[in-house]
């Protein structure tokens, strides 16, 4: 965080810091259970504007990750895998497999919400995509094959 005085200079104005000791007393911050406060550093400078610098240390809690991504998206991962396993006859692959894609959207939705902004592509979505697209195409093959008397 930088606090600056934009209508002076430094001639004009001084910003005053605490030592880095009084800065934040660590034990006084509420307790996140997303994130730990590792410190803050704080330092002055006055070119051409005086201003304060605090540097806050974050460090994310893995459990965090691993409670509310990891464990979630491997459910999803291994009901995307059940599509092979159910009969081309029953006429539910194709519904179960665009339920599981749907799925993928909300949950990437949601957690696209909870982290931090990341330009980076979910592979998840494309990789769920093409099983829903090769799971319609098994169940067109297979009414071709009942349609010309072959199955």
């Amino acid at each position: 965080m930088i606090f600056v005085t934009w209508g002076y200079t430094a001639s004009d104005v001084r910003i005053w810091r605490p030592e880095l000791g009084q800065a934040a007393h660590l034990e006084d911050i509420l307790h996140n259970p997303e994130w730990d406060l590792f410190g803050v550093r704080t330092r002055n400078e006055s070119n051409p504007r005086p201003m304060i610098i605090f540097d806050v240390y974050l460090k994310r809690k893995p459990t965090y990750v691993v409670n509310n991504i990891i464990l979630p998206l491997s459910v999803l991962i291994a009901l995307n895998g059940c599509v092979f396993l159910l009969p081309e006859r029953s006429g539910e692959k194709t519904g179960f497999a665009v339920t599981v894609f749907l799925s993928f959207m909300v949950f990437a939705k949601i957690v696209q919400t909870t982290l931090p902004v990341n330009s980076k592509q979910t592979l998840q979505t494309v990789e769920s995509s093409v099983i829903t697209i090769v799971a319609i195409c098994l169940v067109r093959i297979e009414g071709r094959s009942e349609q010309s008397g072959t199955g």
